[in-house]
């Protein structure tokens, strides 16, 4: 049999806080951890589903769900056992399928908590983003060494004058990343701001006429950067400033985002940036792993996966199998397929269970027939989840088997395959 070329493991673990995955069709009445930029799947029920999550700074929450099926709930923000906020939410009645509340919250951990009822059970695809209020820069900031840390979508009062010049602000990546600044600055004279890695070389920096009344805004975007440390410092600037220094107060807010390395699914009108998919969906885009639906312009990547999407994502990568260009499409996928062994149903629109997906990547990187149970222990082994309990640990029930498969956790796990080459 033939063993795919692309796969020869040398494993390299990348560990990033937010790329747990997070089960779309997990029966959960009990409390589950989500993150932000996470989306994540909530079937609905009479029972109640619990989602934790923690503000460490006061900030804007906001909740986006989308609809898929027919579904009606009850959505409560609830801290400390207490209900804070309660929204009634139908795409039956409203006839809609996307749906956003905001929320001003102070730090503290909160709960979505989503009920239906016996008669419903559709399902909504959740999406947080998090956002602090404004903080005040924290002095002395003044040299590099003082340099105040700040975390992504963190906004931040400051203020520069001849006294105090300058303020640094440090930024940690801990993976590749491309990184947004934003500035408004009131300074009298001109606004002035720069963007430096930990060799103090500079990569970006920015100069525009300003004064105490009206502010000059800069949006400054990098290339995609390197792990590690960089420093953003707002200084007063004298060169550009006959009469002096210029002062003033300014806001600036830095936005850490996943690369898009692909314009054209950018076209796309439920491509997102920033979320734990996007770079795998760039990926498999640019690499024709996968495509979007060119006639509604989406994506889909909360739809199940059915097991023809699944077998041309894997035997287009690693066989270079093309679409029938006569008869049914995927007639090359299922006679590959046959030829390697794979485990198929014979039904295109079947739509995978997880434990099916894991099963056939195995089988495909390593270039023999493995059980699902293998599978999925293998999958624990090259580090390609965490289960949906991270703290239950890499068991075959902890990777929910007979769960659905949506084609973003699909194509990430082809992309995490890809990484560990």
């Amino acid at each position: 049999m033939k063993k795919i070329k692309h796969l020869a493991f040398a494993v390299i673990t990348i560990v990033v806080a937010s790329m747990a995955i997070v089960n779309e069709s997990h029966a959960n009445n009990l409390e589950q951890e989500v993150n932000f930029d996470q989306p994540f799947e909530v079937n609905i029920s009479k029972e109640s589903k619990y989602y934790n999550f923690e503000l460490e700074k006061d900030g804007r929450l906001v909740v986006e769900l989308d609809a898929a099926g027919s579904s009606w709930a009850v959505l409560d923000i609830v801290k400390d056992r207490t209900t804070l906020k309660q929204e009634r939410i139908s795409n039956i009645k409203d006839n809609k399928e996307f749906s956003k509340y905001t929320y001003d919250l102070p730090a503290g951990n909160y709960t979505l908590v989503f009920t239906g009822s016996y008669l419903n059970r559709g399902h909504y695809n959740v999406d947080l983003d998090f956002t602090t209020f404004a903080s005040d820069e924290v002095q002395p900031n003044n040299t590099i060494d003082q340099a105040q840390p700040i975390i992504s979508k963190q906004l931040v009062n400051g203020f520069v004058d001849e006294v105090n010049p300058i303020d640094y602000y440090k930024v940690t990546l801990d993976k590749p990343a491309v990184v947004d600044v934003e500035i408004k600055g009131y300074l009298d004279g001109y606004t002035s701001y720069k963007l430096l890695d930990a060799d103090m070389n500079v990569i970006f920096d920015k100069h525009k006429d300003s004064t105490y009344t009206e502010f000059a805004k800069m949006n400054q975007t990098t290339e995609k950067l390197k792990p590690g440390e960089y420093f953003i410092a707002v200084y007063a600037e004298y060169r550009y400033y006959p009469r002096g220094k210029s002062t003033g107060k300014y806001q600036l807010i830095v936005n850490v985002k996943n690369e898009v390395t692909n314009n054209a699914i950018t076209k796309f009108k439920d491509y997102k940036t920033g979320l734990y998919w996007t770079e795998s969906f760039a990926w498999g885009f640019e690499k024709n792993v996968i495509n979007g639906d060119t006639t509604t312009m989406k994506l889909n990547m909360n739809n199940n996966i059915n097991e023809s999407q699944w077998l041309a994502m894997l035997l287009r990568y690693a066989y270079d199998v093309k679409d029938a260009t006569k008869g049914k499409w995927h007639d090359p996928y299922y006679t590959k397929a046959k030829e390697l062994g794979l485990k198929v149903s014979n039904k295109p629109s079947y739509k995978l269970t997880r434990g099916e997906v894991a099963q056939m990547l195995a089988t495909i990187a390593e270039g023999k027939i493995m059980t699902e149970r293998e599978a999925i222990l293998w999958m624990f082994e090259k580090g390609l989840t965490t289960g949906i309990n991270v703290a239950a640990g890499a068991t075959y029930e902890n990777f929910n088997p007979k769960g659905n498969m949506t084609r973003a956790h699909a194509v990430t796990f082809m992309y995490r395959l890809f990484e560990e080459q």
